[in-house]
């Protein structure tokens, strides 16, 4: 059989990861831009629940933008590599949670919101530990 040297490349190439270049880039850019708009939402909500929520909200996006623009912009040794590829696996968990936090807070009653939150977050956790703890759980699980 003649060799297929493309596909073997490509079936080569698929096994290693492929780091993004512009990503770290994007997310280091993104980070202080955050943080004013962060500044600036607080600043502007009116009320307790609505500055606490989206003190939240800020707080999760700095966290998912700084850690992501740490583990893209470097190279990293395999351990610390791994290390900082869960916990930018697991901030996109929070940011979910966090995103959800104001619009639950400011938009539902109380009951609802409290029941909302209490199931974004818990899945959050849960997701959470499945990708920090249980690095081979099935795809399907987070």
């Amino acid at each position: 059989m003649p060799e297929l040297p493309l596909l073997e490349a490509t079936a080569l190439s698929a096994q290693t990861e492929v780091k993004p270049s512009w990503r770290g880039w994007i997310h280091a850019g993104t980070f202080p831009v955050a943080i004013a708009a962060g500044i600036v939402l607080i600043v502007l909500a009116q009320g307790a629940p609505a500055k606490w929520s989206s003190a939240v909200f800020m707080a999760t996006s700095l966290l998912l933008f700084g850690n992501s623009a740490l583990y893209h912009r470097f190279s990293w040794k395999p351990k610390m590599r791994a290390t900082l590829k869960r916990i930018d696996h697991a901030n996109i968990l929070l940011l979910i949670a966090g995103t959800y936090t104001p619009i639950a807070v400011l938009a539902l009653p109380t009951s609802k919101s409290v029941l909302l939150l209490s199931l974004v977050w818990g899945g959050a956790i849960l997701g959470i530990l499945f990708r920090v703890f249980w690095i081979d759980a099935p795809r399907w699980l987070y």
